[in-house]
């Protein structure tokens, strides 16, 4: 269970929160209301463990991982998509490398290495099919299609991207990642009908655990199952 207990924030001599207590159940999906400026993103924030609260406490589960999609997409720009979505997984990306240098080994290798880099690489497949790489490439796939990503748009660098698909980049990596929770603040911003529909039922099918901010009513009441307000700092 995610909880945080009587958490409160200052800003100045502004209270944000003010001893702001919420639990949400594994695998619940809520929605956080109210209106710009209550804090919101800040109670997000603060369940990320990017801010600290100025008094409370937040209680996660001891090894529970935590997506937190921003509306600031944090997406590298030196990388193709498909390299962005597999740095969620940065072990699979590396033994792909791997995989990859050997092959190119094996192409200009004298006789008396092809023994040896052929055990190396039926080694390093074995490793790669063991740690689910070929479910990660196919759950990739599954991910940007339902964005509305096109396959041909995987070998393109991210900075070729608009800023609204940088946003579902960040989406897109944050649910290949399949982290415990996921916090979603806005996460309909800059996604067509399509996409905001298959996001629905990704939501509505998913274990994490759920809290998004979205001022889309229609989005929230097809796949929240309950709502919170924020206003005035309670």
């Amino acid at each position: 269970m995610l909880r945080l207990a009587e958490v409160s924030k200052w800003y100045g001599a502004r209270r944000v929160l003010d001893e702001v207590s919420l639990a949400v159940s594994p695998g619940e999906k809520v929605a956080l209301v109210g209106p710009n400026g209550a804090g919101k993103t800040t109670l997000l924030r603060i369940a990320r463990g990017e801010e600290e609260p100025d008094t409370g406490r937040v209680q996660l589960p001891n090894g529970w991982q935590v997506g937190y999609l921003t509306q600031d997409p944090d997406v590298v720009d030196e990388r193709t998509l498909r390299d962005e979505m597999l740095a969620a997984h940065a072990d699979i990306l590396e033994m792909q490398r791997e995989i990859a240098e050997v092959e190119r080994a094996l192409a200009a290798a004298p006789n008396g290495e092809l023994e040896r880099l052929v055990d190396y690489q039926g080694e390093l497949l074995a490793r790669f099919e063991a740690r689910g790489g070929y479910r990660v490439e196919a759950e990739i796939a599954r991910v940007l299609a339902g964005l509305g990503f096109r396959e041909e748009d995987r070998d393109r660098r991210t900075d070729q991207f608009s800023g609204g698909w940088r946003t579902r980049i960040a989406l897109a990596k944050l649910l290949v990642r399949s982290p415990d929770v996921l916090l979603l603040d806005e996460p309909t911003n800059h996604l067509d009908l399509d996409a905001t529909e298959w996001l629905e039922g990704y939501l509505k099918t998913t274990s994490a655990t759920t809290i998004v901010v979205s001022h889309d009513r229609y989005f929230l009441d097809c796949c929240i199952s309950r709502t919170v307000e924020l206003e005035g700092g309670k």
